[in-house]
């Protein structure tokens, strides 16, 4: 059952989306570790969790063997995917952010990161 193993990544999802429509207001740009724009790091840690949730659940779902067996490929195509109409969103009048093309870099760097946290606990533990 495909619902049961991807309500954790739903849920993450649902947070993301709601997190990433908030209006800011005015921010101070501070990095972390001298390099890392926090902004950047935020989106990095949203999207390796996502990649990592939805491998899970795809992982674990036996009822679609595409998702089964390539779960990397989907998860991180949809988490990217998923991102981008976030920041197309975000780039509408309904919401006071803007697109912007570093929160995709960060989008799809955290999705690379999310599927190798998912190798490293998944090939540890066989």
């Amino acid at each position: 059952m495909l619902l049961k193993f991807s309500i954790p990544a739903i849920l993450w999802a649902a947070f993301i989306l709601f997190a990433c429509v908030l209006p800011l207001g005015e921010t101070k740009q501070t990095n972390l570790f001298g390099f890392l724009p926090v902004d950047s790091a935020v989106h990095i840690t949203f999207y390796s969790v996502l990649v990592f949730l939805l491998m899970v659940g795809f992982s674990k779902q036996h009822s679609q063997p595409m998702l089964r067996y390539y779960p990397a490929k989907f998860a991180i195509t949809l988490s990217c995917l998923y991102g981008l109409v976030i920041e197309l969103l975000q780039e509408s009048d309904m919401v006071q952010r803007h697109f912007d093309i570093y929160d995709l870099v960060a989008n799809f760097s955290g999705a690379l990161i999310g599927y190798g946290l998912f190798r490293l606990v998944y090939f540890k533990l066989q």
